[in-house]
């Protein structure tokens, strides 16, 4: 049952598939919609909507969280930039909590509701991939297909333990110490940590240190950067990268802001900031 129609933006912000360029985009220039029914609705923005990845930021009050259960056409990646969260499976009652600086998977398919279950406000970097809504999906789902599994305080309410032949399609956190590390870069050297990486979205952190100049690369996907905090410059090049003329343009990107670097594009990172950079990354379909 619809509610209403996938808007237009989705797959196309800022720009449609076929003329997809390398673009900053600040909350100022996002899409602000509110999430939810009733008294319970939260804050969300995209910044970046294109035909492989979707990103934004999700705001909730103490106390608060989204009604009717929430569900999308690809998998969800959250990163906490502040405060806690929980975040309920209501077909199954499966409960996840995840803190700043940590990461929760939601995938594809799978209903949930989010919760700030701290005393500050909740702010959550998302990832989508491929789409949050396709043909056909309710905008606000006009109800969950079922019985929410709140737990009520006795035996016949407690959640079941997730099997590991479940545990692919169930929610999940991943915190920084059970990422997958790397050090990236044949000259120039630097910490990169997936947090998720399926076939469908790449997920992680990388750690530039201060003036570091990152060795040239690209991806066979679409690619957001979000500055936590301190700025990096991203070169672009061109399809000849044989010399620094070749550079087609430089993008400065400060904290809170995110870039979009579209698919097979060669670009490289520079850190301008006076201490190590922290980027949160989302790569789809792949790398």
């Amino acid at each position: 049952m619809k509610e209403a129609s996938v808007p237009a933006w989705v797959g196309n912000y800022p720009f449609p598939a076929s003329k997809k360029q390398p673009v900053i985009m600040t909350r100022e220039k996002s899409i602000l919609f509110i999430y939810g029914k009733g008294a319970n609705k939260v804050s969300c923005t995209t910044a970046i909507s294109t035909n492989r990845i979707q990103s934004g930021i999700m705001i909730i009050n103490p106390g608060g969280f989204f009604e009717p259960p929430d569900i999308h056409s690809g998998d969800e990646i959250y990163y906490i930039l502040e405060g806690q969260i929980a975040i309920l499976d209501p077909a199954t009652g499966q409960t996840i909590t995840a803190e700043k600086g940590e990461m929760a998977r939601i995938p594809k398919g799978v209903w949930h509701q989010s919760f700030n279950t701290g005393d500050e406000n909740l702010e959550v970097l998302a990832f989508i991939a491929p789409l949050q809504w396709q043909e056909g999906d309710a905008q606000i789902p006009s109800e969950f297909t079922g019985k929410s599994a709140y737990y009520q305080g006795t035996a016949e309410t407690m959640p079941k333990p997730i099997t590991p032949q479940e545990k692919a399609a169930a929610l999940s956190t991943i915190r920084p110490q059970e990422a997958c590390h790397a050090i990236h870069g044949v000259t120039n050297h630097y910490l990169v940590s997936f947090f998720v990486s399926n076939d469908r979205i790449h997920v992680g952190t990388f750690m530039l240190p201060m003036s570091i100049r990152g060795d040239l690369e690209s991806h066979r996907g679409d690619e957001i950067l979000y500055v936590e905090k301190g700025c990096i410059a991203v070169e672009i090049y061109g399809p000849d990268h044989a010399t620094e003329a070749t550079v087609n343009d430089v993008f400065e990107v400060h904290d809170k802001q995110c870039l979009l670097i579209p698919e097979k594009m060669k670009h490289r990172y520079l850190n301008l900031s006076s201490h190590s950079t922290k980027v949160i990354f989302g790569i789809a379909p792949t790398l």
